[in-house]
């Protein structure tokens, strides 16, 4: 059994020093030795790797190359450094957790000591994980006579206390910088119940061998200081062999610690009380959005991963962590199905469980309770579950993984799902996590059925409207297509194990999510055909050009447009005298998307004078191209400001995204359509004329507008 010792301390107290020497000595001793530094500052094993810095744990994740990680340093001991994640932005504890994850599945073979150099202090769930029962079998806590390395070492044991609860602390180690101050160290060991296992004189020896990239003890054997570590690193092996004990954790309170600064005995030894801090960070990762002004994120670490998963209707997915998570997911999904017309007048079916995690098993354990529940929904019927964690079992490290590959459910397929590199980092967190979990489901050695299509969507919207379903399957049967299915709209999971028998595929839209769910879906080896959805003459005549060109039917295409352009045409005659000369702007949050709107205004021979965007509380650094990038663009135009707008540029029209518009008292109507195609086109039209037809109060009062 792998020994596992953790090193603790105030930073610059020499943590790295007293690491990396025992590392040494212990490899010395015949051991295999797995050093592991966890700080971000990533200058744990620098002295046992000839004084070159190692690749971190942070940057082989991120570079995709985890075997990258772990490298062999001074008398064959494996190093391996977890480094940190980009300043401002994530977590590093998250990161902690992933590099112990990773080291858990990889150890070295054969290692017999694992030593970790950790941060200064406890300061957050991250950080503690090297203390936690698990993960340690014993403690070292690196000190000086200077009071504040005390009272960081008093903090360590709180997090002990707190999160292990068993003996596991070896003892102190003193490294002496003031020994004029040695009664504050004496004192902190009687009251604690800590011996101190080993004391180091301040020596100059330390400053040359780390100038050289070694240890002390390498390359001065003969010196009094590897005497010194020696003994400590002789006293470990007491530890590691069972001839010397073990210590329970017993943190001081401020009162003690007040007393001990004071150099005076510690008269008060009433226990200090747990506290808790948190803090979010205002970068919506996933969408690539920074949030400006004072507020809250809209983050979770797990509704992308449910909105996916959502769409299955024969599969469960068990959400671990608080009941009231799974409601407001729940809710959010169902409000969207309906506002956005693709539930088909259908409700969620009863497919999303929760583990229910409360304040109390978040510190005594969930591994049970989430075992249980796995075990009730296979009950009920489900064969393939999905299980995502919330933020709860994320910040305090559980194993989903582990505990899945536990079950043996007969004939039932248990998915964990991978949560985000970077944590509680957007609205839509574990987004990516949930399309490969879904698509691990994909049989990707099915033979392509020829004349098959199918759409690949995030939000399908309207183009999940069964009435706008008829639009697309007419446009498709014009080339010998059939659409195959909605890619994430209302999935069995055969639809899912099927889906890449497809010939052809459309991604609706250039939106990020739609793109994840093209890149994981299919990778480098499909063409895929991004198109918005057939709205307007443009729209149409883009999915048939589209078609055309991928079908090798490009008469056919140039026939439909004839006919369709026709059917158009006979239809805006009428209108074209009262649209001619008539001013309109668009106004809503994006200046993307609309361009099939300005054609047909055009092609009526009105004239669209602006794009308007109202003041949105993030920032965009996505760019969506336009078929009109010379058109006036307005952007953070204020509702208040929008009726001053209006007149100062003689508008006879706003159309708009947002309902409030209607508060400015002018002339507009909503840029919303029902229906794709000509019955989009007619009802558009439609509506425009008789906005024009109509004065603001009249609207208001006779038709509720």
């Amino acid at each position: 059994m792998m020994f596992k010792i953790s090193v603790y301390g105030k930073g610059g107290v020499g943590k790295s020093s007293v690491s990396s020497n025992l590392s040494y000595l212990l490899s010395k001793s015949g051991r295999r030795v797995l050093h592991v530094g966890c700080d971000p500052k990533h200058d744990s094993t620098r002295l046992l790797t000839d004084g070159v810095a190692q690749k971190t744990f942070m940057e082989a994740l991120l570079d995709s190359c985890e075997d990258e990680v772990i490298r062999e340093g001074t008398n064959g001991i494996e190093c391996v450094e977890c480094g940190g994640a980009e300043p401002g932005v994530g977590c590093a504890g998250k990161g902690m957790i992933s590099m112990f994850n990773f080291i858990e599945r990889n150890p070295p073979p054969g290692t017999d000591v694992r030593v970790c150099d950790v941060l200064g202090d406890v300061v957050c769930g991250g950080f503690s994980v090297p203390m936690r029962r698990k993960q340690v079998d014993g403690i070292l806590l690196v000190v000086s006579e200077d009071f504040m390395s005390i009272y960081a070492a008093n903090n360590i044991l709180r997090g002990i206390r707190n999160l292990n609860g068993s003996r596991c602390i070896i003892g102190i180690v003193l490294n002496s910088r003031h020994p004029e101050d040695r009664v504050r160290v004496d004192e902190f060991s009687r009251a604690t119940g800590l011996p101190v296992v080993g004391e180091i004189s301040p020596s100059e020896l330390f400053s040359k061998a780390e100038a050289a990239g070694h240890t002390v003890c390498e390359i001065f054997p003969d010196s009094d200081t590897f005497k010194e570590l020696s003994c400590l690193s002789e006293r470990i092996i007491d530890v590691i062999e069972g001839r010397a004990e073990l210590h329970q954790a017993r943190p001081l309170n401020e009162n003690a610690m007040t007393q001990i600064a004071a150099k005076q005995k510690v008269t008060d030894l009433e226990p200090p009380e747990v506290r808790v801090r948190c803090r979010f960070d205002t970068v919506d990762r996933e969408r690539g959005l920074v949030y400006k002004g004072v507020q809250a994120m809209p983050a979770c670490t797990s509704h992308g991963a449910v909105e996916v998963l959502l769409s299955l209707t024969d599969a469960a997915i068990v959400l671990h962590g608080p009941r009231n998570c799974a409601h407001l997911m729940e809710y959010a999904w169902l409000r969207r199905s309906h506002l956005m017309r693709n539930s088909h007048g259908r409700t969620l079916p009863d497919n999303l469980f929760s583990t229910s995690m409360d304040s109390r098993t978040v510190f005594t354990g969930d591994r049970e309770m989430l075992e249980r529940r796995i075990r009730e929904v296979a009950g009920m019927g489900f064969r393939t579950i999905f299980v995502v964690q919330t933020c709860t079992p994320e910040t305090i490290g559980t194993d989903v993984a582990g505990v899945v590959s536990r079950l043996d459910i007969p004939d039932t397929r248990i998915i964990p799902v991978e949560p985000d590199e970077y944590f509680l980092g957007s609205k839509f967190g574990a987004f990516a996590g949930g399309v490969r979990a879904m698509c691990s489901l994909v049989d990707r050695n099915l033979p392509v059925e020829k004349g098959t299509l199918t759409i690949l969507a995030f939000e399908p919207n309207q183009i999940s409207d069964l009435g706008n379903q008829s639009v697309v399957r007419e446009i498709l049967e014009v080339f010998g297509l059939r659409l195959r299915t909605i890619f994430m709209d209302r999935l069995s999971v055969e639809d899912v194990r099927t889906v890449c028998t497809s010939e052809h595929f459309i991604q609706l839209g250039i939106g990020h999510f739609s793109e994840r769910i093209t890149s994981i879906l299919l990778g480098e080896g499909r063409e895929v055909m991004v198109l918005e959805p057939p709205n307007m003459l443009m729209g149409i005549e883009e999915w048939v050009e589209a078609l055309g060109r991928a079908t090798g039917k490009t008469d056919v295409a140039e026939a439909y447009i004839a006919t369709k352009r026709a059917q158009v045409e006979e239809f805006l005659e009428p209108y074209r005298e009262r649209f001619r000369g008539r001013r309109i702007a668009f106004y809503n949050r994006s200046e993307a998307y609309i361009d099939p709107y300005i054609d047909l205004l055009r092609h009526l021979g009105a004239e669209v004078v602006c794009r308007m965007a109202w003041a949105k509380k993030f920032e965009d650094s996505r760019v969506v191209p336009t078929a009109y990038p010379d058109l006036p663009s307005h952007r953070d135009v204020e509702l208040c400001h929008l009726a001053e707008r209006f007149d100062e540029m003689h508008l006879d029209l706003v159309i708009s995204a947002d309902p409030r518009t209607g508060r400015m008292d002018r002339p507009w109507t909503t840029m919303i359509v029902r229906r794709m195609g000509v019955d989009g086109i007619i009802e558009f039209v439609e509506r425009i004329d008789n906005c024009f037809g109509l004065r603001p109060i009249q609207r208001w009062k006779e038709f509720g507008l």
